[in-house]
């Protein structure tokens, strides 16, 4: 029996040497907010003096000013951007330079998807001034996302007119519509956006209309190099249905119809389209045509970072499961499925933040094992795919621990 014991000690203790903890603010200024990017990039706002700020970024430490925005990283994982407030001056702080604007105030941040370029915009009175790589442009009332194309050349807009709007794509204008949803840009340049005149949804590629007229467009995705649209519609008998384009197909992929369908998931890269779907009182995920089968309540279906698994949490009458490609495997703890859960793909790990500490639980052996423990943690816990390992942030005392797993 103690030579069990032994061996279980042993294995805790392998599991538990492959945590760590970094301090990574020594709590001196006090700790205002935090957050850590899919790619790895933590950041932090403390209050070195009372009302002034400074922003710290993979431990760099910013100058101090009256007011921060939260940084935006870009989608390739080089760089970052915010922007700052100083006594009635407005500055664009990247990783590389603080930049003093000639704005009044300050607007947006955007990268293209390929995060090789970056737009913003500023005011300058009640004038919005767009940033874009190639050129600056001034523009009135725009509401919503400001687009950039991969190569930096074109941008996408829309802009409000009375109870009407256009959509500005490179400074050539659309007709006006009731609505506008902007969805991205094609690899060829053109911009795909859904418009409602009265109770009728069309979809447009560049100029020319794809698919039919629905009652609604739901939900739309471009994945990263554009070469994959896939998007849910509602047609006039509310009936669902998920279609999807690629140069890949000569005609678009339709899935089957379903009394409600939500939570659009994108491969990075194949044709390959995940969602949530429910027909009479049958819920599923799907993948293309394969139905999966999610008993009970589940969270939002998400592809891993790489694309191989399609990963959803659920929880029916009597425990909590993961689904992986379909496969269900059983939770034998308690868990909320609310939580976001990070996943190394291919292991039988998963992670996820308590109020105190991060947490890996080997499902297929209901083990589980728990870092550093604070005083309260992040929103969240990623895998860092970089660095092969599980990351999270979590204070104690005004501190900033960086807590990692390699599981």
């Amino acid at each position: 029996m103690m030579a069990v014991c032994l061996v279980i000690m042993a294995a805790q203790a392998l599991k538990a040497q492959n945590f760590d903890s970094v301090m990574v603010l020594d709590g001196l200024d006090r700790l205002v907010s935090y957050g850590i990017d899919t790619s790895g990039h933590w950041w932090a706002v403390t209050e070195p003096f009372t009302n002034r700020y400074r922003m710290v970024i993979n431990g760099k430490e910013g100058n101090v000013y009256s007011e921060l925005t939260e940084p935006v990283f870009s989608p390739n994982s080089t760089d970052w951007s915010h922007f700052a407030y100083e006594n009635g001056n407005v500055y664009l702080i990247d990783n590389e330079r603080d930049s003093l604007l000639e704005a009044t105030d300050y607007g947006e941040i955007a990268y293209s998807a390929n995060g090789m370029y970056r737009a913003y915009s500023c005011f300058q009175a009640e004038m919005e001034v767009l940033k874009l790589p190639f050129r600056t442009i001034k523009v009135e009332n725009r509401v919503g996302k400001l687009f950039i194309d991969n190569t930096g050349m074109q941008f996408a807009i829309v802009l409000q007119r009375l109870n009407l709007f256009i959509l500005n794509v490179n400074g050539k204008e659309t007709t006006t519509y009731d609505e506008i949803k902007p969805i991205g840009f094609w690899h060829n340049g053109d911009f795909i956006y859904a418009a409602r005149n009265g109770n009728v949804w069309e979809v447009f590629k560049g100029k020319e209309r794809i698919g039919d007229s629905y009652e609604n467009v739901s939900e739309a995705l471009v994945n990263r190099d554009g070469t994959v649209f896939a998007m849910i519609v509602k047609y006039f008998s509310n009936l669902y249905s998920i279609i999807t384009y690629s140069d890949e197909y000569r005609e678009p992929s339709i899935s089957k119809t379903y009394d409600f369908i939500w939570d659009l998931a994108l491969h990075p890269k194949d044709i390959l389209v995940g969602a949530a779907a429910s027909s009479g009182l049958n819920k599923y995920v799907l993948q293309n045509s394969a139905e999966y089968y999610a008993p009970g309540e589940f969270a939002t279906p998400f592809y891993s970072y790489d694309g191989d698994e399609l990963i959803f949490i659920g929880r029916n009458d009597y425990n909590t499961y993961i689904s992986i490609n379909g496969r269900l495997i059983d939770f034998n703890i308690d868990f909320n499925i609310a939580n976001t859960v990070a996943r190394k793909p291919k292991s039988s790990t998963i992670a996820y933040c308590t109020g105190t500490t991060l947490l890996v639980y080997y499902y297929e052996k209901n083990e589980f094992y728990t870092g550093y423990m604070t005083d309260k943690m992040g929103k969240s816990a990623i895998w860092n795919w970089r660095d092969n390992q599980y990351q999270a942030l979590g204070e104690t005392y005004n501190r900033l621990y960086l807590i990692t797993c390699k599981p």
